[in-house]
């Protein structure tokens, strides 16, 4: 994956949806997150075409509250069918419906801690690590995806 996503100093989480290609995700933020924080300096999310890699659209944390919810989809109206409400502070990220042929969502953190910690400690390398082992080493900051 390095030759995908080739920042050193960036994790990334990557999901795909089920048939309906409409997920809900949600989460919370830690604090601090910016220049001044070394351990989390960068928080997004990327709707993105694993085939070409192209990204359609993208949300970091300076756009999300502490606790949010992130509808995926490729069309709005199919979003709304399933709780996507802008008026509760819900996100939206939608997937180009004419160009992507294979959606996924990437959750991607960024860190320049000199040390390793969290997320940044898990050697994933030469294997796929499970989400529950990802869930118990970062704790709330994990985003849950429900996919309809």
């Amino acid at each position: 994956m390095s030759l995908v996503f080739p920042n050193p100093f960036a994790t990334y989480l990557i999901a795909f949806p089920t048939e309906s290609n409409t997920m809900k995700i949600t989460g919370k933020l830690p604090p601090n997150i910016g220049f001044k924080n070394k351990k989390y300096r960068f928080i997004s999310f990327m709707a993105c075409n694993f085939k070409t890699t192209a990204t359609d659209m993208c949300i970091s944390h300076y756009d999300l509250s502490k606790d949010y919810t992130i509808y995926v989809s490729f069309h709005k109206k199919d979003a709304i069918k399933h709780g996507y409400k802008p008026s509760k502070g819900h996100k939206l990220l939608l997937w180009d419906s004419k160009t992507n042929t294979f959606p996924i969502i990437i959750f991607r953190m960024v860190s320049v801690s000199e040390i390793p910690i969290g997320i940044f400690s898990m050697n994933n390398k030469n294997k796929v690590i499970s989400g529950k082992k990802i869930q118990h080493k970062i704790k709330d900051i994990y985003p849950v995806i429900e996919c309809f």
